[in-house]
């Protein structure tokens, strides 16, 4: 009988952990319009892209574009100087920089967009002395929406640079 309280107990502590944390997790990407910088998990809440090693680095891993734009904004200026200084201490590292669109224009048109975000980070690390052979850029378009809907703070979340270790 103890057992059998304690598991009902058990279960439902864990049960509503996970409604909480998926309300919160919803809630939190309809209060953002323009994204600001924040670690990549896919809509179930997976963890699947890897961020830097700690070396006490925690800055995160996308860098977020304003609609149909390929420009580095500057308030990611301290993302790419922490990405570069990493990089250029750790040369046999490398990284790929993803690029993502929202669903909105052609495939073709949004292929070419993801590309040019892509490039544009490329660049910017190039720039700040990170060697192009450590770098290598693709391009999603709006394949792999890191967000689903059609609200503008949605969409904003898909217009992205994902740094991939």
């Amino acid at each position: 009988m103890r057992f059998l309280i304690y598991f009902c107990v058990l279960l439902s502590g864990c049960a509503s952990n996970n409604i909480s944390n998926k309300g919160a997790l919803i809630e939190d990407r309809s209060t953002k319009y323009k994204p600001k910088v924040s670690k990549f998990t896919d809509s179930s809440g997976y963890e699947e892209k890897t961020v830097l090693p700690s070396e006490n680095l925690q800055q995160e891993n996308i860098i977020y574009f304003d609609y149909d734009s390929a420009i580095v904004l500057k308030e990611y200026d301290d993302v790419l100087l922490k990405v570069s200084a990493y990089l250029m201490k750790n040369p046999q590292k490398k990284v790929v920089l993803e690029g993502h669109t929202d669903e909105r224009g052609t495939r073709e048109y949004n292929l070419a967009l993801g590309e040019k975000r892509a490039n544009s980070v490329l660049k910017q690390l190039n720039i700040l002395g990170v060697s192009t052979s450590q770098m290598k850029s693709l391009s999603f378009g709006e394949e792999n929406p890191s967000a689903l809907g059609l609200e503008d703070d949605i969409l904003a979340l898909n217009r992205r640079v994902e740094i991939i270790y």
